[in-house]
């Protein structure tokens, strides 16, 4: 289809979506782009390597803040005991295990984390029905860390985002992540970079590479990566929002008809959160006084 589609003409950017899209513009890039420069993104730095055989070729780092992740399920819930990470045993996963075995050092006097499926001596992986299965038995006071899961252990490909999906909706406890591409599959939130965020910084690279800019001579430059909550998985798991740092976006935060739909900053639910309590304050208020004067007229 691209060979057909850009016989006669070549486009001036090529921007890769992901890792799968990076190696296929690596692998074909010669035959139907060749010279095109390349913008990759929504994928962590690539290795030197894969950049040389990427020739004319910048990007946008998305840094996977797995430490960061596994701090910020013990800031929204302290109580948390069991840490289960769902992984698919991929090296790449395997490298995201390591990461977040490190990060829980600091609470490991009153929590464990466990891989299912993925642990040392006991590799047999998992498909979808024990991902079912492994949903159902997080315990309430624990947390679901989602590593990356995109085959299963018979090496069928699945859709993560119905994985997430599954975990969300069976676990009895929150679904935290490292990006926001499954944030409306249930997923409470997780420290990430913002697809929207991303995307601008792409744009501000292919701008400077119409401009004449070379793409090789770029120095790529990451996002920063901020904690993000789904609001509603929030009110579900009972999170005061208190615990939100200042920098934390909410999204699916409940709208007036008046206001715009998107993030909020976690001042902005502090807002909200008052103002449902005082309202459901108000109610209770004229309930009982409804009441009482009911029982007067009755005596």
């Amino acid at each position: 289809m691209l060979e057909k589609q850009f016989h006669d003409t070549e486009p001036a950017v090529v921007v890769t979506d992901g890792s799968t899209a990076f190696s296929f513009i690596r692998k074909y890039r010669e035959s139907l782009f060749p010279g095109v420069p390349v913008v990759y993104c929504a994928i962590p730095r690539p290795e030197p390597e894969y950049l040389g055989q990427c020739g004319e070729c910048t990007g946008i780092p998305m840094p996977l803040s797995i430490r960061e992740t596994v701090h910020f399920i013990f800031r929204l819930r302290p109580d948390t005991t069991t840490v289960v990470g769902i992984m698919d045993g991929s090296p790449e996963t395997l490298k995201y295990r390591r990461e977040a075995e490190a990060a829980m050092e600091p609470y490991l006097d009153h929590a464990e984390i466990v891989f299912p499926g993925n642990e040392y001596g006991d590799e047999g992986g998992l498909d979808a029905e024990l991902v079912r299965t492994v949903a159902n038995s997080v315990p309430r006071r624990g947390a679901v860390l989602f590593l990356g899961f995109d085959r299963d252990n018979t090496g069928k490909q699945v859709d993560p985002a119905a994985i997430v999906e599954t975990l969300a909706a069976r676990s009895a406890a929150p679904v935290f992540g490292l990006t926001d591409q499954w944030m409306d599959s249930g997923m409470l939130g997780g420290v990430m970079v913002r697809a929207q965020a991303q995307g601008a910084a792409a744009a501000q690279v292919v701008r400077r590479i119409l401009a004449g800019e070379s793409a090789a001579e770029m120095l790529p430059e990451a996002v920063q990566p901020v904690p993000v909550v789904d609001f509603t998985a929030l009110t579900r798991f009972g999170i005061p929002s208190t615990r939100l740092s200042d920098d934390t976006l909410a999204v699916n935060v409940p709208q007036h008809p008046e206001e715009p739909s998107g993030a909020i900053s976690s001042g902005t639910v502090l807002g909200l959160a008052g103002a449902v309590a005082l309202a459901l304050l108000a109610v209770m208020v004229r309930r009982r006084s409804g009441a009482a004067r009911g029982r007067k007229s009755g005596q």
